[in-house]
């Protein structure tokens, strides 16, 4: 503990540290200095997903802002961080995490619905339609619990849109 307070309060860094910085600068994700499998990562996601699910939303957020931290690319982590953002009625990270996540899979219907409905909120009804009429698309045989929100919120739009 001394250690890391006369470091910190010296501005000086380990040996370690500074090699740590120097593999950093030169490309290397974090998740390849830690050397982090895919398993490794996939376990992290699924222990954020049950939290959030348990409504455990703080540390829910750490875990996932901590796998983005460390470079791991998932559409999921994008749309996790989106909708808790949208809780916090931060429309506009939750939409950069929505179009972020629509970007690496097209097919998502979680963040096409839950990005309709921050159009929704916002009273951009022919924005919110079209992520709505993409979701039930990929709905088609309507075995979703998300395509069928999506059906009731394109009911929705279509009224407000009248």
């Amino acid at each position: 503990m001394k250690r890391t307070e006369s470091t910190v309060a010296t501005g000086q860094i380990s040996r370690e540290q500074e090699e740590m910085l120097k593999v950093l600068s030169e490309g290397k994700t974090l998740k390849e200095v830690l050397e982090l499998t895919e398993e490794d990562l996939n376990a992290l996601m699924f222990a954020g997903y049950e939290l959030f699910n348990q409504g455990n939303y703080d540390d829910s957020q750490v875990i996932f802002k901590g796998l983005e931290a460390l470079g791991h690319n998932d559409p999921f982590i994008s749309t996790a961080l989106g909708t808790l953002a949208a809780r916090e009625d931060d429309l506009e990270t939750a939409e950069n995490y929505f179009n972020r996540a629509i970007e690496s899979d097209p097919e998502d219907v979680v963040a096409l619905t839950n990005r309709a409905e921050l159009y929704l909120k916002r009273n951009q009804f022919q924005q919110a339609a079209e992520d709505l009429q993409r979701a039930i698309e990929l709905d088609a045989e309507e075995s979703s619990a998300l395509g069928s929100r999506a059906r009731v919120l394109a009911m929705v739009t279509h009224e407000l849109m009248e």
